[in-house]
């Protein structure tokens, strides 16, 4: 059976959307003391009170959203699990 017409599209705007969790993902590890410092005062205790845990399931969210957007395109059944994966990691974090 031939996938819906639909399903193409959809695949490729979840990997640009998947691939920009992706660089929100990078951007935040990226970010120094001294860029959190020019921030006002309660962003900057949101960025310092990020617990590791949620930094974990944020690319874990990410990253297998990304391959499973990879992986649909490419026809594969194990899209269903890494997204799966990645959405019980977007309930965790």
């Amino acid at each position: 059976m031939n996938p819906p017409a639909w399903l193409k599209p959809l695949a490729w705007a979840a990997l640009v959307w998947n691939l920009l969790g992706v660089i929100a993902f990078v951007m935040q590890l990226l970010i120094t003391p001294e860029m959190i410092s020019q921030l006002p005062e309660a962003q900057q205790a949101a960025y310092r009170d990020i617990p590791l845990w949620s930094t974990a399931a944020f690319a874990i969210a990410v990253f297998a959203a990304s391959f499973a957007s990879i992986l649909l395109l490419a026809k594969k059944a194990l899209a269903r699990e890494l997204f799966l994966i990645s959405f019980i990691a977007v309930l965790v974090q």
